[in-house]
């Protein structure tokens, strides 16, 4: 079936759904980013922040039990950046908040309600809300995981038709 322009332009279309998806990022990124340099660093995340500031500086620096992926995240962001709090854990901030979007590829196996309604906990859960403003990692591989099975899920939906 060849997909036509008006069929592309109606895919486009701004929807009640994707508003209020809109609106839960808003609310995602708003309680994450708030209060972000209220806490110092912990030591486990200071110690990532540091060998990642270090590293982009090109002073030597030793990574042990850290993720690679955020190291050499904030070590990017560091290059072209002073380092801070606020700056060393906005990739967690960022990947938290973006979460909240991931459940609209569930629609087909969630419903549209309920996809929604996981945005939602997903944006005001206050252990996510906790994981994305700490610098260990485990909210970039949740935000991965959750991917994931987006895709996975559209490619096994596109097998079926």
């Amino acid at each position: 079936m060849v997909e036509t322009t008006t069929d592309r332009v109606d895919r486009l279309q701004f929807t009640v759904e994707m508003g209020l998806y809109g609106l839960s990022l808003v609310l995602a990124l708003a309680l994450r980013v708030s209060y972000l340099e209220r806490w110092p660093l912990l030591d486990h995340e200071a110690a990532l922040a540091l060998a990642a500031w270090r590293f982009a500086r090109g002073l030597p620096t030793s990574l042990r039990g850290h993720s690679p992926l955020l190291f050499h995240l904030n070590t990017l962001l560091f290059f072209f950046a002073s380092g801070s709090d606020a700056l060393a854990r906005l990739w967690c901030v960022l990947c938290g908040s973006l979460m909240t979007l991931l459940p609209y590829g569930l629609r087909g196996r969630l419903g549209r309600i309920g996809s929604l309604a996981a945005s939602i906990l997903l944006a005001i859960s206050p252990s996510f809300v906790y994981f994305s403003r700490s610098v260990d990692g485990s909210i970039v591989v949740a935000f991965c995981a959750l991917g994931l099975l987006v895709l996975l899920n559209d490619y096994l939906m596109g097998r079926r038709q």
